[in-house]
């Protein structure tokens, strides 16, 4: 399942069982970075999508041992590379 477009007419290419790794961070909210930072998304981390919402968001993520769920507008804040050898982009 491949999400739809968010609302900034920006395509989001998040596939069930893509995977990703954080890169860094973008913006400057550090209340946001902190909260992400709290839920294991340092640099470095994995990300494997396991559901995509049926409008595109949020999206729930398998990272560290655990599932979590993020809104397309938090990802915006994260540098992501895909890390599927398998997948089209």
């Amino acid at each position: 399942m491949t999400s739809s477009n968010d609302q900034n007419g920006k395509t989001k290419r998040f596939s069930r069982g893509a995977r990703f790794v954080v890169r860094s961070f973008l913006g400057s909210d550090t209340d946001l970075l902190r909260r992400l930072l709290t839920l294991g998304l340092v640099a470095g981390a994995e990300l494997e999508v396991l559901n995509v919402a049926p409008l595109g968001d949020p999206i729930q993520f398998r990272t560290g041992g655990y599932h979590l769920s993020l809104r397309a507008s938090e990802l915006e804040n994260l540098r992501l590379e895909s890390i599927n050898t398998n997948l089209p982009d």
